[in-house]
């Protein structure tokens, strides 16, 4: 549908029923969104120990449309070394730390620490034993991202 201004221009607007079709798919993507609900998942994390006693383990985060809550760490196996292992967002720099220093069981704030679709949990650590396997669990609240602020 097109509509005359009065300065003599032309505009582009959707016709009724166009907004109609609009509204309709959005209120069924919205509705997929929310009936998806809240997953709680326990997951773990595994790695090796290079030669200089570093390790780096990087997971993929959240789906497209979702958003993690980590509630739980525990450092389960392994030896965790004088300062533990840290935890980071998409890479391990100090500006992306989300936990610093676990060495054995962490529950993080209320909302847990937060990563959403895109994000990858990465964890990283110094001073370890060499060729150790570690593995660090977790518990998480998976969360449709429109049901995020109730979470």
């Amino acid at each position: 549908m097109k509509t005359r201004l009065t300065a003599g221009s032309f505009i582009e607007t959707l016709t009724r029923e166009e907004l109609a079709e609009e509204l309709r798919s959005f209120g069924k993507s919205w509705r997929e969104e929310v009936s998806r609900g809240v997953r709680f998942r326990r997951r773990s994390f595994t790695g090796t120990v290079d030669a200089n006693g570093a390790l780096t383990i990087t997971e993929t985060g959240p789906a497209e449309g979702m958003l993690w809550s980590v509630t739980r760490l525990c450092f389960a196996q392994g030896t965790p070394g004088a300062n533990g292992v840290n935890i980071y967002a998409n890479e391990a720099a100090p500006s992306n730390m989300l936990w610093r220093g676990l060495t054995s069981n962490a529950s993080p704030a209320d909302t847990g620490v937060v990563l959403v679709s895109g994000d990858s949990l990465v964890i990283a650590g110094t001073g370890l034993t060499v060729a150790e396997t570690v593995v660090i669990t977790a518990g998480i609240k998976e969360v449709p991202t429109m049901l995020g602020w109730s979470s």
